[in-house]
């Protein structure tokens, strides 16, 4: 439960059982201040996406949250790979990442739905805990447009790896995609100086 601050928000002092059931136009509107309670971040959970995912899962312009990036924001790229869609998922505060492959624009609808289990069994297959990385609700995700180009630099060198690993494997069917991925939380990416993802990942709580 949690309730709007703002002083200026006609929904000031309203109690909430989750970010899902804040109004479209309310929640839009909101800053880090303006969510008070229980909640471990002061809003909802950023995916976001590249121009190219945002045309696939057709999402309009006027629905994307207006909020400031945060270290807690995930990224998302939908990428071609011997003609198969698959998606590159990185958490812009520790760069940790998901390669996920065949994936159908109709799995990206809505994409609260599809990245939050992926996340969830992510970091529990690397031992962290379950909060590690913020707690998601799968119907309570915002998307909004990139902000970061740092991240997106880190994407696109992750994404080289991936294409060069399928590339080694024979093709994605011969993939070891497990491998691959905790391949991509162990490599060095520039921001994070010697540190790798998972390290990152592990000392964020």
């Amino acid at each position: 439960m949690f309730s709007i601050a703002s002083r200026t928000d006609r929904t000031r002092g309203a109690q909430f059982q989750s970010v899902a059931d804040v109004p479209h136009a309310t929640f839009r509107a909101l800053t880090p201040s303006t969510v008070v309670g229980c909640c471990r971040y002061a809003r909802r959970v950023l995916i976001r996406c590249t121009t190219k995912l945002l045309r696939a899962i057709g999402t309009p312009a006027a629905s994307l949250a207006d909020t400031p990036p945060s270290e807690q924001d995930w990224y998302a790229n939908l990428t071609w790979f011997t003609g198969r869609k698959c998606v590159l998922l990185t958490h812009a505060g520790t760069l940790f990442s998901i390669f996920v492959l065949d994936v159908r624009i109709a799995d990206l609808r809505p994409i609260g739905r599809f990245v939050v289990p992926k996340i969830e069994a992510a970091v529990r297959s690397e031992g962290l805990a379950a909060d590690a990385l913020g707690t998601l609700d799968a119907d309570g995700v915002g998307v909004a447009k990139t902000a970061n180009r740092s991240v997106l630099g880190c994407m696109s060198d992750l994404a080289r790896q991936c294409e060069y690993a399928i590339e080694d494997a024979g093709g994605l069917d011969s993939l070891d995609i497990d491998r691959l991925n905790r391949q991509l939380r162990r490599t060095i990416l520039g921001p994070l100086g010697s540190t790798y993802p998972v390290e990152a990942a592990r000392g964020q709580r």
